[in-house]
């Protein structure tokens, strides 16, 4: 039986991508994700958006309540973990 030849040549493995993905996804994890958690900016966005959500979290459990529900609206509040989880 002959062996399966591999047509990977080891010299191409740059240019596949193979390195600069790992590259990426070690920047984002260890200096851009930390980074962007710990701005002021992006934390203050952050607890505005929370806000807005109490706000619809009450306007939804008013309405269901004026429509005889007893069923209630609850959305966890968003943290930077959240939104910045690297996953596409």
């Amino acid at each position: 039986m002959s062996k399966k030849k591999s047509y990977m040549n080891r010299k191409q493995v740059l240019n596949e991508g193979i390195i600069s993905y790992t590259l990426d996804k070690i920047y984002k994890f260890f200096y851009l994700n930390p980074a962007l958690r710990k701005s002021k900016k992006l934390n203050k966005s952050i607890s505005k958006l929370n806000k807005s959500v109490v706000e619809f979290e009450t306007t939804v459990n008013a309405e269901l309540k004026s429509y005889g529900s007893k069923e209630r609206v609850k959305i966890k509040p968003y943290t930077a973990k959240d939104l910045l989880s690297g996953k596409r």
